[in-house]
């Protein structure tokens, strides 16, 4: 299963860069594999992670709605959201409250951008700080290329 769910997040990861950077039909594929995603994570049976790819699967329908709700601030808590997942998959046996505390700022600040009340930067913790900025990277990679092209 481990192999698996490193598939899945990977695919996530990049059908959500692909999306943020225009390519509009990646949405679907965001989509499909969030939703895989969370079938997969539900065998783990940790809630913590459940909750944070529940949100990630739940930001992907809302969008799918209606693409043009689609934002910058978004972009960036999915992409971090996923990112997240990602190094709970890596570290697994070894996540702890500091897993749980990340899971619940980063779902918040997925739940406000749906609710349209983006979060300001406050109380994250070092490691989310550090995600958000590699995903802010990816993002940044994803729109150049997509502008070479």
């Amino acid at each position: 299963m481990s192999a698996r769910l490193r598939e899945v997040s990977a695919t996530l990861e990049v059908a959500w860069n692909k999306f943020c950077a225009g390519a509009s039909a990646s949405l679907s594929a965001s989509q499909s594999e969030a939703g895989s995603l969370v079938q997969l994570v539900e065998q783990t049976g940790h809630t913590d992670y459940k909750r944070l790819v529940g949100a990630i699967a739940t930001v992907a329908d809302w969008l799918l709605e209606s693409p043009s709700r689609h934002s910058e601030t978004l972009a960036m808590e999915v992409a971090t959201a996923i990112l997240l997942a990602q190094d709970a998959q890596k570290n697994y046996p070894n996540l702890g409250g500091d897993f749980a505390h990340q899971v619940d700022v980063t779902v918040a600040r997925m739940h406000a951008c749906i609710a349209g009340r983006p979060l300001t930067a406050g109380a994250e913790t070092p490691l989310l700080d550090e995600m958000s900025r590699r995903a802010q990277e990816q993002l940044l990679i994803g729109q150049v290329a997509k502008e070479i092209q």
